[in-house]
């Protein structure tokens, strides 16, 4: 599941110009409230009606949100603003319908990643090692992006050091 948040579309008709976006215009599955990157952690666990979901990874913009928008720099956009959503595994099957609670029933590690961090990280050339190395070990993330971080910590390993022969690390994207 994903899920986007009804917060983040005021700001869209603003930056977009365009009062026309209903909700699920950025193809996510649920349209949320109250659920914002900065305060959602990879590893939380949250119910809604009878169906519990685990946040598993941010969303990341593709060429179907270009599509969608008839823009090509739409993506763009979207990375750069940091307003992604995030992606839920199904931890528990059931129903929920609109209007129904969002409750947090477990949080995620203190030390996991929030949805925010790994925005920022995923939006600058320079990754952040410590957080490179947070996301590495949260087992809640899900295993893709774990490895693309574990390997561009490789990468940042073997680089040379500053000053010395140029190198470095690449960015690999996950989806």
């Amino acid at each position: 599941e994903d899920r986007h948040p009804i917060e983040h579309y005021p700001f869209w008709r603003r930056t977009l110009q365009r009062t026309d976006l209903a909700w699920g215009m950025f193809g996510e599955n649920l349209t949320t409230e109250g659920l914002d990157e900065a305060a959602v952690r990879i590893g939380d666990v949250f119910a809604i009606g009878t169906v519990e979901l685990e946040v598993s990874q941010p969303r990341l913009p593709c060429k179907k949100l270009n599509m969608r928008f008839g823009r090509t720099d739409m993506g763009k956009h979207f990375l750069k603003s940091g307003r992604l959503g995030f992606y839920l595994r199904v931890r528990r099957e059931g129903t929920l319908q609109a209007g129904d609670a969002i409750t947090k029933i477990v949080p995620g590690s203190p030390d996991a990643p929030t949805i925010a961090e790994l925005a920022r990280m995923e939006a600058v050339a320079k990754p952040d090692r410590a957080l490179l190395e947070r996301a590495a070990r949260s087992p809640a993330l899900t295993e893709k992006w774990r490895q693309g971080y574990a390997a561009l910590l490789e990468k940042l390993n073997q680089a040379p050091e500053p000053g010395h022969e140029s190198g470095g690390a690449s960015r690999s994207t996950r989806q």
